[in-house]
């Protein structure tokens, strides 16, 4: 499965698409006044398939399960990966870390959602001079999960997480981007201001059409370029 897309906060111009603060582009985002807010990084989606159980198929009426795998894709299923972030990925997420982070024996499928940066990632070598992977969300057998989970995740498999702000009001949490001077809690380089914010409504609720978790983003270069 791909990442269900996150819509930024305001609607956008038809003709300029820019930012139209005021307006929002789904009314829940209106409606939800708690937010989980969590940093925006500038990398390439990354996504780390787990399967302990591995996966039955059938051929000519024979049933065949084969072994526990780890797969790694990025944005969607036909992206190329950066050669040394997969090399970072296969070293890390390995069949044994996984078997340990996730040993429930009724488990039939993880998908780890990570923000690859770093090195040669975007913009990257001022978050770090290698790459990296930090996670920021997971579904597990059609759950997704909420963000305190995550952090236990990545603590078990000892990798990074797009890092917490906290619990806050829409109105704090665009304010973290709005008023401006805010640097990544992530980067090495501390004068790095941050990319934006992603904000997950507290608690947990889904969007109707699909099921996807209520959230939205802001990037700072939007507000630069918004319609006045």
């Amino acid at each position: 499965m791909e990442y269900p897309k996150i819509n930024t906060i305001w609607q956008r111009d038809e003709k300029t698409h820019r930012i139209i603060e005021g307006k929002y582009s789904c009314p829940e985002f209106a409606a939800i006044d708690m937010w989980v807010v969590t940093e925006k990084i500038d990398g390439t989606n990354i996504r780390i398939i787990y399967r302990p159980n591995g996966t039955a198929f059938q051929d000519y009426c024979t049933l065949t399960q084969l072994p526990p795998s780890v797969e790694f894709r990025g944005k969607t299923d036909n992206a190329e990966i950066n050669p040394a972030l997969l090399a970072y990925l296969q070293q890390t997420f390995t069949l044994d870390k996984l078997k340990m982070a996730f040993p429930e024996p009724d488990t039939k499928e993880v998908v780890l959602f990570g923000e690859g940066f770093g090195g040669r990632i975007q913009h990257g070598g001022r978050y770090r001079n290698d790459p990296a992977v930090a996670l920021f969300d997971a579904w597990i057998d059609g759950w997704w999960l909420q963000f305190r989970n995550v952090l236990n995740i990545a603590h078990k498999l000892e990798v990074p997480h797009v890092p917490l702000f906290g619990v806050s009001t829409r109105e704090s949490a665009l304010r973290i981007v709005t008023w401006g001077g805010e640097v990544s809690r992530i980067a090495e380089d501390k004068n790095l201001p941050i990319e934006g914010i992603v904000a997950t409504s507290e608690p947990m609720m889904m969007f109707r059409n699909g099921g996807a978790p209520i959230r939205w983003k802001l990037k700072a270069k939007d507000l630069a370029q918004k319609v006045a």
